[in-house]
C-alpha cells in the first residue's frame, strides 16, 4: 500500500491524467468530484481503449 494517493478532478482533461501517470510512474489514477468524493478510476488499459477507438 502507498501512503500518498494520486488523484485528479473529473473536470481535468485526459492529457492531465496521462501526465500524472507518467510523472508518478503509476498505472491508475483516482478520479474525484469537486467535493473530493471518489467518482471513478482511470487505468492505463482505459487509455489504450480510448486511443484505439480514435484510430479505428
Amino acid at each position: 500500500m502507498i501512503q500518498q494517493v494520486v488523484s485528479i478532478n473529473e473536470n481535468r482533461p485526459l492529457q492531465d491524467v496521462i501526465e500524472q501517470m507518467k510523472k508518478h510512474h503509476i498505472k491508475r489514477v483516482i478520479v474525484t468530484g469537486d467535493q473530493g468524493q471518489v467518482s471513478g478510476i482511470v487505468t492505463r488499459s482505459n487509455l489504450v481503449q480510448i486511443l484505439l477507438q480514435q484510430i479505428l
